[in-house]
Parts: structure tokens; C-alpha cells; sequence
């Protein structure tokens, strides 16, 4: 009984941890954001398009590395290989499996609308290029993918598996959820309302299969199909799949 009750403490304890170590984190991902947005445009060596994916893969690359690379390595060492896994089936509802299908084509459905908003596209997408091709939207996808993958083992992973393991599904979901949208506000309130549900959703699917995996794809999905819809409906923007290169500098 001794060792439960000290088990239990040891869980709750770090629970608090990682829940520390994720606000600390996004707080530096934002000001490391903040930072690159901030950096002048040098229109006499460098050209816009070039400019704009420097700052977009700067900040994916460095939202990677953050919230995935360098907590693995420490969490690793501190608890071992499993300490972002949950053991399936724990959660308390469940989406049914022949739902989860529709989510992803749900979540197309909603953004090609969405997209067609002036308040969407004048956040997406974010590398602001007028004329995109097959190397732009390469990167732009894959970027949005190494991104999410440190983004989603921080948070599905590593911060509800803690949770999970300390205080029980239904808490670890409430508290996961409510960082998740906080960590939005900056973008605004709507979108930061947004992650409630999207959050849970993703919460859910995770403890239900027992990894972070299915919680990344569909965050990808989200994403990348923000960014190519907002492509699409922008008045300023365009694609030619004729264009090859990423940008040209201005001589």
C-alpha cells in the first residue's frame, strides 16, 4: 500500500512537470515566433519569397526541435521508452471506429469553406508567396508535418500520457485541453475556441489507440489543407505547377 500511495505521488509529480515543461515551452516557441516575424525585409540582397521561407522553415524546424527532439531526449532518459504510450481502450467515451473515417473528410470540408473567409487567408498561408509551385507547397506540407509531429508528441504524447497515467483520462483530457487552446490565443479567439473541440477529439482518439500517431495525421491534415485552400481562395495568390523553383533573388 506504502509503495502505491508513493507510485502515485511520484505520477502526480510529474504530471506537474511535464505540464510546466509544456507552458515553458510554448511560451519560448512564441517569442521565438514573435522574433521571426519581426525580422526586417532586406530588399536589396534577399527576395520576398526567399524571405518568407526562411522564416517559415525556421520556425517549423525550431518548433521540431522544442517541443519534440529535446523533450524525447530528456523524458527518455528520466522515464524510459514508454513514456509517452497509454495502454488502448482507457478512455471513459470513445469516437465509434466507424466515425473516424469521416474526420478527416469533416475536417477537409469545413476548411475549403473556411478558407474562403478574409479572416482565414489573412493568416493562412503563412509563407505569403503570390505564385505557388510544386517546391512551394512541398515544403509547405512537409514543413507543417516534421512541425506536428514534435507539436503532437508534446501534447497528445507526452503531456496526456502524464496526465492519463496521474489523474485519470477525463481530467487529463480537461486540463490538456484547456493548454491546447490557450497555447491558440495569440492566433485569436476564434481560433483558440476552435481547439476545444478539435482537442478533445484528438485526446480521445489518442488514448484510444494508445498512441499519438492518429492525433498527428489528422492535425496534419488539418494544416496542410488550410494552407493549400487558402492558396486556392486568396485573390492574391495563385498556383503554377509550371514554376519550379523556390525563389529568385534580387540582383
Amino acid at each position: 500500500m506504502e509503495n502505491f500511495f508513493t507510485e502515485s505521488a511520484h505520477s502526480k509529480a510529474f504530471a506537474f512537470f511535464v505540464l510546466l515543461s509544456v507552458c515553458v515551452i510554448q511560451l519560448v516557441l512564441l517569442i521565438f515566433s514573435r522574433k521571426m516575424v519581426g525580422i526586417a525585409e532586406d530588399k536589396d540582397s534577399i527576395s520576398p519569397e526567399r524571405l518568407q521561407l526562411k522564416r517559415f522553415l525556421s520556425l517549423k524546424l525550431f518548433g521540431f526541435l522544442i517541443m519534440g527532439i529535446i523533450p524525447f531526449i530528456i523524458f527518455y532518459i528520466l522515464r524510459g521508452p514508454d513514456h509517452y504510450f497509454l495502454k488502448p481502450g482507457s478512455a471513459t467515451w470513445q469516437i465509434p471506429g466507424f466515425l473516424i473515417p469521416a474526420i478527416p473528410a469533416l475536417i477537409l470540408f469545413i476548411n475549403f469553406f473556411a478558407a474562403g473567409k478574409n479572416e482565414f487567408y489573412a493568416r493562412f498561408p503563412q509563407m505569403r508567396i503570390s505564385e505557388w509551385g510544386i517546391p512551394n507547397l512541398l515544403i509547405s506540407i512537409f514543413g507543417w508535418g516534421i512541425y506536428l509531429v514534435g507539436y503532437e508528441y508534446l501534447f497528445r504524447g507526452l503531456f496526456l500520457s502524464a496526465w492519463v497515467q496521474a489523474f485519470g483520462p477525463t481530467t487529463a483530457i480537461l486540463v490538456n485541453v484547456v493548454i491546447y487552446s490557450l497555447a491558440h490565443i495569440p492566433n485569436g479567439v476564434k481560433e483558440a475556441i476552435g481547439a476545444v473541440p478539435f482537442g478533445i477529439i484528438l485526446c480521445l482518439l489518442t488514448i484510444q489507440t494508445g498512441s499519438f500517431v492518429t492525433a498527428f495525421l489528422l492535425h496534419w491534415v488539418l494544416s496542410a489543407s488550410a494552407e493549400i485552400f487558402s492558396v486556392h481562395h486568396h485573390p492574391e495568390m495563385q498556383f503554377n505547377l509550371k514554376k519550379i523553383y523556390l525563389w529568385k533573388d534580387i540582383s
